[in-house]
């Protein structure tokens, strides 16, 4: 298996400390998320949005940013 080092450096590991209900089809349907809190999971750095919550850095992504649950 080859890994360029540009996508090695750009992965980056956290943990999930919130999820949000899931996601709605077009139908209207609600799909559970695969991911759950407290799962270590790895991202790319460059697509996560960052935001600060009582002077708390965190990364938003969505489920399908994220590449694996570790």
């Amino acid at each position: 298996l080859y890994v360029p080092q540009n996508f090695v450096q750009n992965l980056s590991t956290g943990v999930v400390v919130s999820v949000g209900s899931g996601n709605l089809t077009y139908s209207g349907k609600i799909v559970k998320l695969e991911v759950k809190v407290g799962d270590t999971v790895a991202f790319n750095s460059n697509t996560a949005v960052e935001i600060t919550i009582d002077n708390e850095k965190l990364l938003l992504l969505r489920e399908d940013q994220i590449y694996c649950v570790l």
